[in-house]
């Protein structure tokens, strides 16, 4: 028989924000009120609000507990920050560094030669 997940059914994501949604909690979570972490990220609290609570919906979990005078991340959500916010300055830095390949500031150069072609080009030593 197989072994069935103790975790509920997750919907099929609408669009692929996940990076979105984690920048959203890491300022939520600076900020502990969603109006002022929207506000930081130029956006209206209500779509704020729902992405959070879409990203809470995905994970399973809930990452903050709201009050009426802001929010506070619950241990769940203070842990998944941590692991959020390296893996968003991890893309960070894979995508400078694949601009400065392509950019060829950094990479490897390899050269190769034939010693037959050379020798007539350069002559002895």
């Amino acid at each position: 028989m197989p072994k069935r997940s103790v975790l509920p059914p997750r919907a099929a994501p609408k669009n692929d924000s996940a990076p979105q949604a984690w920048c959203a909690g890491s300022q939520a979570a600076c900020q502990a009120d969603f109006t002022h972490a929207a506000g930081r990220l130029n956006v209206s609290q209500p779509p704020f609000s729902k992405q959070i609570r879409d990203l809470e919906g995905e994970l399973g979990i809930e990452l903050f507990q709201r009050r009426r005078k802001g929010v506070a991340l619950t241990p769940a959500g203070k842990a998944f920050l941590v692991d959020a916010r390296r893996i968003l300055e991890d893309c960070e830095a894979s995508i400078k560094k694949a601009q400065r390949i392509s950019r060829g500031e950094i990479g490897e150069l390899s050269i190769g030669y034939m010693s037959a072609l050379t020798h007539d080009f350069l002559g002895k030593a």
